[in-house]
Order: C-alpha cells, then structure tokens, then sequence
C-alpha cells in the first residue's frame, strides 16, 4: 500500500527580519497542496481560512526566538511557539482581494505587536494582493 502525502504548509523559499517584529516570507505554493484538493473541481484555489491558518502557523514560528536574534531567519524548532498568538479573540480588516492559486509564488508580509497580542499579515506578489488583515489574541482566554 502505497502512502499519499499531502503538503499543508509550503516550505518558505526565503525568511528575511525585517526587524525584531517584522517578518518576509516568500513562499511557492505547491500543487498537491491538502487544502485545495476538491477545494472547487473547475479551479484549485487556497481557501481564506487556509491563508489565515499559514498567516499564524509563520508567524509563530518566526517569532519564537524573539528574544534571541541569533536565529531569526530561520524557523525555530522550540516549543516556546505554541506560547505566542494564543487565544484567539477576534479578526479585523481581514480581505481577500484575489484568488490565490497552486505553483503561485507568493509574499507573506508578517508583524507583531510587543505583546504579541496582534498579528498583521499580508499576501501578495509584485502586482496584486491576494489577503490581508489584523488577527487579536488574548493569551489568557480559556
């Protein structure tokens, strides 16, 4: 038997710090990515909720060694990320502008607040933005 394995998070091609709370991404979207699979049978589309999904898993990543900048342009294996952009409270501004399609390389314009208690992000290439928003944490929600 055979095992299918399906990609949810593309492998970022570049990390760039911008800053201490600021993170550019650069990313390829794959073709058998999981979520697009029977997304819409005409055209294979990243669903919103998936770019908001990758919006936190990055930034987490990105920012889990804040404190060090060592090794800031690179994802940290520590656990200390599951720590920030916790409880999730609520989302503002957040657009999706245009479709964003598998084998596009894509931007991921990534900041946070001090507290981490706010994380903007943005989608998008050269000439067209695909997402983009605000997303609130509250790290002592239940």
């Amino acid at each position: 038997m055979s095992e299918c394995v399906q990609i949810c998070f593309p492998e970022p091609q570049r990390i760039m710090t911008i800053s201490k709370l600021e993170r550019q991404l650069e990313l390829l979207i794959p073709r058998d990515l999981a979520y697009v699979n029977g997304h819409f049978e005409q055209l294979s589309i990243v669903p919103g909720v998936t770019q908001v999904h990758w919006a936190v898993h990055y930034a987490r990543q990105c920012f889990s060694n804040c404190d060090n900048s060592a090794n800031t342009d690179r994802f940290s294996n520590d656990s200390t990320n599951k720590q920030l952009l916790t409880g999730f409270y609520q989302m503002q501004s957040v657009k999706f502008k245009r479709l964003m399609t598998p084998e596009c390389a894509v931007s991921l314009d990534l900041r946070v607040t001090d507290s981490f208690q706010k994380l903007y992000f943005k989608f998008y290439t050269d000439d067209q933005e695909f997402s983009s928003g605000r997303l609130y944490f509250n790290p002592h929600a239940n």
